[in-house]
């Protein structure tokens, strides 16, 4: 998948998130059960939390820095979530989607910015970004059928 292809579906995918966090209405955002022990707000905090750290990953990799060694999915992830999580309550909802916002757009400008050096290990470590927008939108969605 090229670089074009991979922003399209970018686009689409988180797209689709701000649709599913839009329609959540506010009584319900503070409720836990889109994932367990997670609010709609926490997901979408988490989402925001990730993508900007993807996206500090992405521009320390861009200039030509080395490609960093990511953690494999487990106890690293789940001590990161956890130790992020307060803050993210902490903050208003619209302040969660406007620095969700940022960080995607920093990552999407760093993908579109690449040259075909990085653009394979971007676009795969991109792709993976983009799969976790889509997943928690459906979770998202899930929610708002219950």
């Amino acid at each position: 998948m090229d670089k074009g292809a991979v922003l399209a579906l970018d686009d689409e995918v988180w797209a689709d998130l701000m649709r599913a966090a839009a329609a959540v209405p506010e009584g319900r955002r503070d409720v836990e059960g889109v994932v367990p022990g997670w609010s709609s707000h926490d997901v979408v905090w988490h989402v925001a939390y990730w993508v900007a750290r993807a996206a500090r990953v992405l521009e320390e990799v861009r200039p030509g820095g080395p490609y960093p060694e990511e953690p494999e999915e487990g106890a690293y992830y789940d001590a990161e979530n956890d130790a992020a999580m307060p803050a993210g309550r902490a903050m208003t909802w619209d302040a969660v989607l406007a620095h969700g916002e940022q960080g995607h757009d920093r990552a999407r400008r760093v993908v579109a910015e690449c040259d075909e050096t990085v653009s394979a290990w971007v676009r795969d470590r991109y792709l993976e970004e983009v799969d976790h927008f889509r997943e928690h939108a459906a979770q998202i969605n899930a929610f708002l059928q219950r």
